[in-house]
């Protein structure tokens, strides 16, 4: 709680080839002027977090969490609430192969000036089952933004009460991007 950091990201945890387990955790109240707020995890890291809190981060990139770089994070009933990003991903960015698993994730109350409200994928993965994004905003992509060759699978999702200022409440999809989306509510 209430940890910054100035010129490299993660303002509560940075982990760099690194994967630690997050058991009932809060991350909150961390301020980066670069990546990740909350969390920021690169290169083959892929923290597990199960029954954790995400929120009130600040961040340039990825309020919450930015994640990236060969990996397969995973989030069980998690919620990621009420982060801040002043260009992209105002609750979880994933970049570059971060695969992320995610099974009960709330994604709520997040703002991107820029990006990806909720979420902001590019060149990923990711699945999901059980996924809640709401409440969020966004210039583009208020709920969810998808770009790069990015094939996300979303099962049982509801994306709702999203708002965009340009394109996309709920999602903005570009650049060979496919969604698998099944038994969801959009």
């Amino acid at each position: 709680i209430n940890n910054n950091a100035y010129g490299g990201g993660g303002g509560g945890v940075f982990c760099f080839d690194a994967s630690p387990l997050f058991f009932n955790c809060t991350i909150a109240d961390n301020i980066t002027d670069d990546v990740g707020g909350g969390l920021y995890a690169r290169d083959d890291s892929s923290p597990q977090f199960n029954g954790c809190e995400i929120f009130d981060n600040i961040s340039e990139y990825g309020g919450g969490c930015y994640l990236r770089s060969s990996s397969e994070p995973v989030m069980i009933e998690t919620s990621v609430v009420g982060n801040t990003a002043a260009n992209t991903g105002g609750g979880i960015v994933l970049k570059d192969d971060a695969n992320l698993i995610g099974d009960q994730l709330f994604v709520t109350g997040n703002i991107s000036e820029g990006l990806g409200g909720g979420l902001y994928i590019n060149n990923a993965n990711p699945v999901f089952d059980f996924l809640l994004v709401a409440d969020n905003s966004a210039s583009s992509g208020g709920g969810i933004y998808i770009r790069s060759s990015s094939f996300p699978v979303l099962n049982n999702a509801t994306i709702s009460n999203n708002s965009a200022n340009l394109y996309g409440d709920g999602l903005y999809l570009r650049d060979n991007c496919e969604v698998n989306i099944r038994n969801s509510i959009i």
